[in-house]
């Protein structure tokens, strides 16, 4: 992502936490030879789309998955723990909205 590469992915493990679909990757079906052939086909032949998933990935990977943003996520951590609060994992801050997942 943070090269700008467009990304095709599985919806598998934690791939779907990290990337939104038509927005930062094309995401296709465990196992989807086929729809992984049509995506990379859909990308091949439409430059602004290779262009549009390149840029907002690589804004994304360069703004939430930074070392700061890595950093503030792990103080806010630490903080709560020791205030003696017991809180869910929260993924790094999300500016963008998630698209639906079918």
């Amino acid at each position: 992502m943070i090269a700008g590469t467009p990304v095709v992915a599985t919806r598998a493990g934690g791939i779907p936490e990290i990337v939104v679909h038509e927005e930062t990757a094309i995401l296709v079906g465990i196992r989807d030879a086929e729809g992984l052939a049509t995506a990379i086909h859909r990308l091949l032949h439409d430059p602004e789309k290779r262009r549009r998933l390149g840029e907002k990935a690589k804004m994304v990977a360069r703004t939430e998955y930074s070392p700061e943003a890595y950093r503030q996520s792990l103080g806010r951590l630490y903080a709560q723990v020791l205030e003696g609060r017991v809180a869910e994992p929260q993924p790094i801050a999300r500016k963008t909205p998630r698209s639906i997942r079918p």
